[in-house]
């Protein structure tokens, strides 16, 4: 099966082909740039450059957050547009579950990944490696919250790292143990291998039932409630 993966929830923008299980083509940029403005060209340019046309395609994988609203719904908007034109199946993936793939088989234990939300909060999610068993679900809350939540070492990874690397090490000591940033970068190649797994299962779905998942209100939604007194 030919898929083609989308990763454009966080900074980072990143396209990929799976042909038959393996990864032929993945082009990423993480220099928070305009999604919409790069997306269809780098797809345009992995097709181009593995010398399919988009009707060789037979699904589409992309991340559905949580993470950037915006980024979110351009990945979404492109994964529907394009199979809708082409009749083909489609899969959403925890852009969480994508930066846990990272690491997959690659370590043991428990790893944390953890995404900037703004507003002093954080996206995550915990799991246990090697098999990347997934022990929460993705979850908005600050980095207290999150470090209170912490009993056991644990390896943390994604792009809020860099933002609380210290916090970390100063509350949690030997019990945090931080990746280096490039390794917690989004990759359109993990959200496509845990796609894959998901229609071979025979759980891909209809483009009309590809839903972001956000987890928290918009920036405009929390302002007008704390306008209206709601918050």
């Amino acid at each position: 099966m030919r898929i083609l993966g989308i990763e454009t929830a966080t900074n980072a923008c990143s396209v990929c082909i799976l042909d038959n299980s393996q990864l032929i083509a993945e082009y990423t940029t993480n220099i928070s740039k305009t999604h919409s403005q790069h997306l269809m060209p780098m797809i345009e340019h992995v097709l181009a450059n593995v010398e399919f046309v988009p009707k060789d395609i037979e699904a589409i994988t992309v991340s559905i957050g949580p993470g950037s609203f915006t980024g979110v719904r351009i990945g979404i908007s492109a994964a529907k547009g394009m199979a809708m034109a082409f009749d083909i199946q489609t899969v959403g993936v925890s852009t969480l579950d994508g930066i846990a793939y990272n690491l997959m088989n690659s370590c043991t234990g428990q790893v944390c990944v953890i995404t900037d939300a703004r507003r002093k909060q954080v996206y995550a999610a915990i799991y246990e490696m090697p098999n990347m068993k997934k022990l929460t679900d993705d979850m908005v809350l600050t980095i207290e919250e999150l470090i209170k939540k912490t009993k056991e070492k644990t390896i943390f990874i994604g792009n809020a790292t860099t933002l609380y690397c210290n916090t970390l090490k100063k509350e949690l000591g030997d019990l945090a143990i931080v990746c280096s940033p490039d390794l917690g970068i989004p990759r359109a190649s993990s959200i496509a291998f845990l796609g894959e797994k998901i229609l071979k299962k025979g759980e891909g779905v209809n483009h009309f039932d590809l839903k972001p998942n956000y987890i928290k209100l918009s920036d405009a939604e929390i302002k007008w409630e704390e306008k209206h007194g709601k918050i």
